[in-house]
């Protein structure tokens, strides 16, 4: 299993190299570099500062006291990054599941090992505001399992695994009151039950039946709370009975309503030269600001932003990115508050601001940058530092080191 999980990412590069195969699509496996996510899915806490107007250089973090990671839990609880499970993969190609976990404190630059998670807890963290509740399908053979973990007394607590079985690739985020966890996908299949979710207080499950049908091929690219609704993209399947062998998918955006337990199907941006069917598919919910979905969509060799208004049905598609992308589909960027951090080749920054409909090229003259040559690592924004750890770097077997870097953003 370990080394099945391990693998995570070389899956996804042979997904990505299926559907370019099979027509212009790009697959973003949710767990992975979105997380911005806050995906994350969330990951990267948004407190609504503003962003900085200029740019430091990149500062390597103290050594971790634990291993460097993959795929593992993480989230941003306001004081500090906390990381559990994941996968390690060494230069000789060796994997590794650790049972260990490690919280970062960047007010003071010190690390701290956390209480060991149960068995099993590793991707698809969410924060509550008071705990870290975690929900992993363990990859194809599983098994699936539950915990929440209190960081002031450091304190694990096992939740019961629910109605959902082994699967890799879902989605999680958290409402206010529940975890939802959506899609993913076992073996060359769509896992079912398709999504169910958690109440961490009673440690109660329910299936919601109402996202049923929803086949992501490759598993959702990312998922967001708009304080109302669950708001999921990614590719559908037209014919989820062949699995990754279907090559009949096209772009969705679903808004799923879990008070009522309904979805419904958003309309598409408008296609044009500059963006089409290949950049929807792409599409990835990034945060929810000012009455607005942030999303992020690839294009060839950049990316550009997109926003949506639930209230008025109404798309906005930002400029293209000013600089070319390190390392294409496995490009990881940044929620910061407001705005969205992405690596250019060169090392430096792009950051757009979807209040202007604008990006800012920023050159950073010090440090390597993390988010430029990796991807998979946990990152937390703290309303004014920008943290990014560990993560597989692209050279053979894409080893995990323990390393990362924190940038300083002024305002």
């Amino acid at each position: 299993m370990a080394m099945r999980r391990a693998l995570r990412g070389d899956r996804a590069a042979r997904l990505r190299s299926r559907c370019a195969q099979l027509g212009p699509a790009v697959v973003v496996v949710a767990v992975l570099p979105a997380v911005v996510l806050g995906a994350t899915g969330g990951p990267v806490s948004s407190n609504g500062s503003s962003l900085a107007r200029a740019v430091g250089g990149w500062r390597p973090l103290p050594p971790a006291p634990v291993a460097g990671r993959l795929g593992e839990g993480f989230v941003w609880t306001g004081r500090e990054l906390v990381i559990a499970g994941g996968v390690t993969r060494t230069r000789t190609g060796t994997a590794r599941l650790p049972a260990d976990g490690a919280a970062y404190e960047p007010a003071t630059r010190r690390w701290r090992v956390i209480a060991v998670p149960p068995g099993g807890v590793g991707a698809g963290a969410v924060w509550t505001g008071r705990r870290l509740v975690v929900w992993t399908g363990n990859g194809p053979a599983g098994p699936a399992a539950a915990a929440s973990y209190d960081p002031v007394s450091d304190t694990w607590r096992r939740l019961a695994a629910g109605p959902l079985g082994p699967r890799e690739g879902n989605a999680n985020l958290w409402t206010g009151k529940e975890l939802l966890v959506i899609g993913g996908y076992r073996g060359d299949a769509a896992a079912t039950p398709v999504a169910a979710a958690l109440d961490p207080a009673t440690g109660r499950w329910r299936t919601l039946h109402g996202l049923h049908g929803l086949s992501l091929f490759g598993g959702p690219n990312g998922a967001v709370w708009d304080g109302h609704e669950a708001i999921v993209a990614g590719k559908l399947s037209l014919c989820p009975q062949l699995g990754s062998a279907c090559s009949r998918t096209r772009p969705v955006v679903v808004a799923y309503d879990p008070a009522t337990d309904r979805k419904r199907e958003l309309g598409l941006p408008p296609f044009s030269a500059s963006f089409g069917a290949g950049a929807a598919g792409s599409l990835t919910p990034v945060a929810w600001t000012r009455g607005t979905v942030i999303f992020r969509a690839l294009i060839p060799g950049s990316l550009r932003v997109l926003g949506y208004r639930p209230s008025t049905g109404r798309w906005r598609i930002g400029p293209r990115a000013p600089c070319v992308l390190p390392h294409g589909t496995d490009t990881q960027t940044a929620w910061i508050g407001d705005r969205l951090v992405a690596a250019c080749a060169d090392g430096g920054l792009q950051i757009y601001d979807p209040k202007s409909e604008s990006w800012r090229r920023r050159t950073s003259t010090t440090g390597v940058s993390p988010l430029a040559t990796r991807t998979g690592s946990a990152i937390a924004w703290t309303g004014r530092e920008l943290v990014v750890w560990s993560g597989w770097t692209f050279e053979r077997f894409n080893p995990t080191p323990a390393s990362g870097a924190s940038m300083v953003l002024a305002r």
